[in-house]
């Protein structure tokens, strides 16, 4: 594939916790401007786009925190073990406005 594919291009996990009333507003994982660029580590400078995103739950929250994707319409709710996986950019290389994505407000507890 065209894509560089090294561990080495890899971004790091991140382990995210977000207690109540966290949120995350809908975003892509890929750089829609190559503005961003200028704004990612150094180690990510040359690397290209996020070609896939992997994202699971580590716990179960009380009430909400699922991830939702609308313009696929598809809801993954935040129970412990859910996980989901998608590719941000089509085999040709176009980003994929698809997998816009949000993480909905934590009403009870907190989503690890």
């Amino acid at each position: 594939t065209k894509y560089k594919t090294s561990l080495s291009n890899s971004e790091p996990f991140q382990v995210v916790n977000y207690g109540m009333g966290g949120q995350y507003e809908p975003h892509y994982d890929f750089y829609e401007d190559v503005a961003v660029l200028d704004q990612v580590p150094d180690f990510l400078k040359n690397t290209g786009d996020r070609v896939s995103t992997f994202l699971f739950y580590l716990n179960d929250v009380e009430a909400g925190g699922a991830t939702v994707f609308p313009y696929a319409k598809v809801h993954v709710p935040a129970v412990k073990g859910a996980a989901a996986f998608w590719f941000n950019v089509k085999r040709s290389g176009e980003n994929d406005a698809r997998t816009l994505h949000a993480g909905c407000p934590v009403v009870l507890g907190q989503k690890w």
